[in-house]
């Protein structure tokens, strides 16, 4: 009997034991993968998201989490193991209980189930700290009368330890981003403000000494014309921009949307042709559509601003007598829309950095005005506004392809 008893109380022992083991072994993993997991999370949202997940396989209960945003707390989210009778703990219980997370976010202590502070509730909430401050609030659920074991208490605390890291380091990143958007945005002020002060001077002397000399009537009527017309040109050149300028302005504000709605690609096009025809200096300018109905959705001036520059770059970059071709022809679901020339074309270099802000390249333009390089990076920004893609390639034998892709409205749509 003694031989029988001490052997069932061994037994017993090991097998309570190879338990505890299992657990704590159980737990080291989920902490070890939750350490792991939240060094490869991309942002906040994943951050929370892991946490909350390994929590749940931590404890075995309903977890909510705060996220703290703008300081104050968030919108919270709710995580239930499988099984779980969702009517014990509704949204109700959450709002209800919302004034105790508030309390420990603001205080940065505990509070809650197990606690002096707010025993009745139904979440034990707990602060997820950072440094200095206080990232989310994180509430386990525990029932009444029911205590969370010292072992679990520790691993909780040291998976939201782990949390608060990754959080800090989410905050530092996003910190050091906004850093450097403010830096480029900084450096874009100053190449722009360095370029339109540096090219507005030729065109704004231009106008400045031609008015100067006709006020003073110094000139015969043959010169006269031809100063007449160099002041609309220079005129024409700062209006194009002032309307660039604006644009890319409106382009890059995300509050502002676009408002598109299915349109004619032929009318499109015949506007911006009527727009540039005037400016040809001894250009030919060809349009090819070979569907007069085929539509796309579009915001149209922005689309007419497009072909209106592709153009211009054309008639500036290529000799008297090149011909530019404007065409449209539908693919699948998109329509495509090209401006061609048979100029100089574009060197392998420059192709990697037409569409940038700023760019401008070494060649001389057949009006020997250097331009600021909005043009194209404009084109790019307004394309891919419309969820669009611009590309430049060759023109066979020689010039160049500006191609770019808009959503086609199919007929069923107008029906």
């Amino acid at each position: 009997f003694l031989a029988a008893f001490l052997t069932s109380s061994l037994t017993a022992r090991i097998k309570k034991d190879a338990e505890y083991n299992a657990k704590k072994a159980y737990r080291t993993e989920i902490l070890l993968t939750a350490s792991r997991n939240l060094q490869h999370a991309e942002n906040r949202e994943e951050v929370l998201g892991e946490t909350a997940s390994q929590i749940l396989k931590l404890m075995s209960r309903p977890v909510i989490l705060y996220p703290v945003m703008d300081n104050c707390l968030g919108k919270p989210f709710i995580k239930y193991p499988q099984e779980y009778d969702r009517t014990e703990i509704s949204e109700d219980v959450c709002q209800r209980e919302r004034a105790v997370a508030e309390q420990v976010y603001r205080n940065n202590e505990q509070a809650g189930a197990t606690t002096k502070i707010s025993p009745d509730a139904c979440f034990w909430y707990l602060a997820v700290r950072g440094n200095d401050s206080v990232h989310a609030v994180a509430g386990v659920a525990v029932k009444k009368g029911h205590r969370v074991n010292e072992s679990e208490r520790d691993y909780l605390l040291a998976l939201l330890g782990e949390c608060g890291i990754a959080m800090e380091k989410q905050e530092l990143r996003e910190n050091q981003i906004k850093l450097a958007v403010e830096a480029q945005r900084e450096k874009m002020k100053a190449d722009l403000l360095r370029a339109i002060s540096h090219d507005l001077r030729t065109p704004l002397t231009s106008i400045s000494g031609n008015a100067e000399l006709l006020m003073k009537n110094m000139i015969g009527e043959d010169r006269k014309n031809k100063i007449y017309g160099d002041i609309y040109d220079d005129s024409i050149w700062l209006i194009d921009l002032v309307e660039n300028l604006l644009s890319i302005t409106r382009i890059d504000n995300e509050a502002v949307g676009l408002k598109l709605k299915p349109e004619l690609i032929a009318d499109v096009i015949d506007e911006a042709v009527s727009h540039s025809v005037n400016r040809m200096h001894g250009h030919e300018l060809k349009v090819e559509v070979n569907d007069e109905l085929l539509e796309a959705k579009v915001e149209t001036g922005l689309i007419v601003q497009v072909l209106v520059n592709l153009i211009d770059n054309a008639v500036k970059y290529t000799p008297e007598g090149s011909t530019i071709t404007v065409s449209a022809t539908s693919s699948g679901d998109d329509v495509l829309v090209s401006v061609a020339d048979n100029g100089p074309g574009i060197n392998e270099d420059a192709k990697q950095h037409v569409f940038e802000m700023f760019y401008t390249s070494g060649e001389m333009r057949s009006d020997a005005r250097r331009g600021l390089g909005l043009g194209l990076a404009l084109c790019r920004s307004i394309i891919y506004a419309h969820g669009g893609n611009i590309s430049v390639s060759d023109n066979m034998p020689h010039g160049a392809v500006f191609t770019f892709n808009l959503k086609r409205v199919e007929e069923t749509e107008n029906e």
